[in-house]
């Protein structure tokens, strides 16, 4: 499944998934593919950037800009311009690194958030996962 989330200039588009707890030790990645969609809203935008927020059992959060880690180009030059997803890896340690005291043996909650920064847009955000 997947998640389209389009903002506009006076509100925040945001996405919380819960976890549940899920112990994710054994991974060392968040992983999720994203597109910045054929979309009205997204006209003149070079690259789409959100922040990523992962929050524990003990309540502790940590997030990153996605371009960080990763650009997300609007669109590809083709014939036509295309819509291309692309792999974000989000590395734990990368996380950690932003708050010492996040710890992924419990996580509780995924949050996808745009800023608007006076602006609008709309993404696709699918194939939410844990990876090595």
């Amino acid at each position: 499944s997947a998640v389209y989330l389009t903002w506009d200039y006076d509100a925040v588009a945001a996405a919380s998934f819960d976890l549940g707890g899920v112990d994710a030790s054994g991974f060392d990645t968040l992983s999720f593919r994203t597109v910045s969609r054929t979309h009205s809203w997204n006209s003149g935008v070079d690259a789409q950037d959100f922040g990523v927020r992962l929050t524990d059992g003990d309540g502790d959060s940590a997030e990153v800009n996605v371009a960080d880690v990763q650009v997300i180009p609007h669109l590809y030059s083709a014939y036509d311009e295309r819509e291309v997803l692309q792999t974000v890896r989000v590395p734990f340690a990368q996380l950690a690194a932003a708050n010492p005291d996040f710890d992924v043996d419990s996580l509780d909650l995924l949050e996808l958030y745009m800023s608007v920064d006076g602006g609008r847009g709309s993404i696709l955000v699918t194939d939410i996962e844990l990876a090595e």
